[in-house]
């Protein structure tokens, strides 16, 4: 038994697949349909995760600038900011708040990520 896994001892269990991935083993479900869900799905994290969006300053300006206009689309948010000296795509904004899990509107979540991006840096 491979002691780096736990999951090592249900690779022959039958409603389980056991897939290499890069380096690592990844466990999906035997069900084809749920396999390629959950597939997909890991495909779609591990790609938000590679890029996330604004970073530091930036990231803080868009949060500020969210926070002050909550009715300002990603679109108008980033003709403000580049009113105000700060260059950010309209899509960098909307996969931003994506990658967060903030909604339109949502003044708590962004007032949170806030102090947590500022706590972290």
């Amino acid at each position: 038994m491979d002691t780096r896994s736990f999951l090592y001892q249900y690779k022959d269990v039958s409603g389980i697949r056991r897939e290499k991935r890069g380096s690592s083993y990844v466990y999906f479900s035997g069900d084809t349909g749920k396999f390629s869900e959950q597939l997909s799905r890991r495909k779609q994290n591990i790609e938000a995760l590679a890029h996330p969006p604004l970073k530091g300053p930036v990231a803080i300006k868009v949060l500020v600038a969210a926070l002050k206009h909550p009715d300002f689309t990603p679109g108008k948010l980033s003709e403000y900011l580049h009113e105000a000296g700060t260059r950010v795509k309209p899509k960098a904004i909307q996969d931003f708040f994506k990658f967060h899990g903030i909604e339109k509107n949502s003044g708590f979540k962004v007032a949170c990520l806030m102090r947590q991006i500022n706590n972290s840096g």
